[in-house]
C-alpha cells in the first residue's frame, strides 16, 4: 500500500509539473503576441509579424504537448475509473481529443502535436534562412517534402490507431 501511495504521489508531481509548464508556455506565447507581434504590426513589418506569429504558435503547441501529457497522465494513473475506463465523477467532462484510454493513445496524441511543432519550427527556420545558392532552395524544398510526408504518415497512423482502439475493449 505504501508503494502505491508513493507511486501515485510521484505521478502527481509529474502531472503538476507538466500542467505548470503548459501554463508557462501559454504565457510565453501570449507575451510574444502582445509584445513582438504588436510591435511588428505598428511598424508595418510583415515578416516580423509572421515571425512573431510562428514563434507564438510554437510556444502554444509545446504548451499543448504538456497539457495533453499532464491531463492524459492524470487520467491514466490517478483518476478513479470504473471497469469500462470511464471516470466515475460525471462532473468531469472532457473534450474528445483529451480522452486517453491507454499509454499508446497518450503517445499517439503527444506525437501528433510534436510533429506539428517540428513543422512550425521548419517554417520559422525558413523565414530566417538566407539562400546563398540554388542548392539551398532544393534543401528547403526537400525539407518541406519530408515534413509533408511525416504529416501523411502521421495521418495514416492516427486513422489506423483510431480505428483499432475504439472498437477494442482490451485497449
Amino acid at each position: 500500500r505504501v508503494t502505491l501511495v508513493a507511486a501515485g504521489s510521484f505521478a502527481l508531481l509529474g502531472v503538476i509539473a507538466s500542467l505548470m509548464l503548459s501554463g508557462l508556455l501559454f504565457a510565453m506565447g501570449m507575451k510574444e503576441v502582445a509584445i513582438q507581434a504588436v510591435e511588428a504590426f505598428i511598424q508595418n513589418n510583415a515578416v516580423g509579424l509572421v515571425s512573431a506569429a510562428v514563434g507564438a504558435l510554437d510556444r502554444f503547441l509545446l504548451g499543448m504537448v504538456c497539457l495533453v501529457f499532464g491531463l492524459g497522465s492524470f487520467e491514466l494513473f490517478l483518476a478513479r475509473s470504473n471497469r469500462e475506463g470511464e471516470v466515475r465523477d460525471r462532473r468531469l467532462k472532457k473534450l474528445a481529443w483529451l480522452r486517453v484510454s491507454s499509454i499508446d493513445d497518450l503517445e499517439q496524441k503527444v506525437g501528433e502535436i510534436i510533429v506539428a511543432v517540428m513543422v512550425v519550427n521548419l517554417l520559422e527556420m525558413s523565414l530566417h534562412m538566407t539562400y546563398s545558392s540554388p542548392v539551398d532552395l532544393v534543401y528547403a524544398a526537400l525539407a518541406a517534402f519530408f515534413s509533408a510526408g511525416a504529416l501523411a504518415v502521421l495521418h495514416w497512423s492516427s486513422m489506423k490507431h483510431g480505428g483499432s482502439s475504439h472498437g477494442s475493449a482490451a485497449h
